[in-house]
């Protein structure tokens, strides 16, 4: 792979984990919202823990400089992760639904259809 379109991959994966739009899946406006606030309660609590570990040693903030981040950040790309499994499952549900609605309007003409007489010879 080269080296451009490595970075590039790179660049989508934390693109994607950071939409916030959801745009690949159906529009589960609440998803945003559960996204965004948990987000913003993980920031909170790994500068907490930062805050928190200073004020017990030295070591302890440093450690916690280490941690806290990879701690946040895997719990963000989990919760990304099961969000998406989520909107699938809507979407595939859609999607179950719209073929659904095709095979009924197609069983709904061969009930109509009538065999004539000359048909039946």
């Amino acid at each position: 792979m080269k080296p451009r379109a490595k970075k590039h991959n790179e660049h989508r994966f934390w693109a994607s984990l950071f939409d916030f739009s959801f745009s690949k899946f159906i529009a589960i406006r609440v998803f945003v919202i559960i996204y965004w606030v948990n987000i913003i309660l993980a920031g909170l609590l790994a500068v907490l823990a930062i805050i928190g570990s200073f004020n017990e040693s030295i070591g302890l903030g440093v450690l916690a400089i280490i941690v806290a981040p990879l701690l946040f950040l895997g719990y963000i790309l989990l919760l990304r992760v099961v969000l998406e499994v989520i909107a699938v499952v809507f979407n595939i549900g859609e999607h179950v639904k719209n073929i659904a609605g095709q095979l009924e309007h197609k069983t709904k003409r061969i009930d109509n259809y009538e065999v004539s007489d000359a048909e039946e010879k």
